[in-house]
């Protein structure tokens, strides 16, 4: 048994599967795959992750990947910063914090990944 643990899984070689593995059911056929992301310009570590986010939206937004950024952060101070880094996902955002309630945000940068169904 102590064996069977430290072997790692095969890895995926492709990142869209993996991220579709991480939300598939059994026996269902999964849908969209969605990333929602909290953010805030002021953040160093989302910062530095947001070119991986869009890196990876640019590669599999035509495989149905959705990535959505929310910050709670002034509309102009947000635009300023897409507009300087050219962040091409959606950039949602949340003056009254109620998404990041709901989600119970105390920390960013966070993620979720999960599907979408139409």
């Amino acid at each position: 048994m102590a064996g069977a643990l430290r072997k790692q899984p095969d890895q995926p070689e492709d990142p869209y599967l993996e991220l579709a593995t991480l939300v598939r059911y059994e026996h269902v056929n999964a849908g969209r795959v969605v990333l929602v992301n909290f953010w805030a310009t002021w953040c160093p570590p989302c910062r530095k992750e947001m070119p991986d986010l869009d890196a990876l939206y640019q590669k599999f937004k035509d495989r149905g990947l959705i990535v959505l950024a929310i910050s709670d952060e002034d509309a102009a101070k947000v635009r300023s910063y897409i507009q300087e880094h050219k962040v091409s996902y959606p950039i949602l955002l949340d003056p009254g914090r109620q998404v990041n309630e709901a989600f119970q945000i105390e920390g960013i940068p966070k993620s979720f990944v999960g599907e979408y169904r139409a």
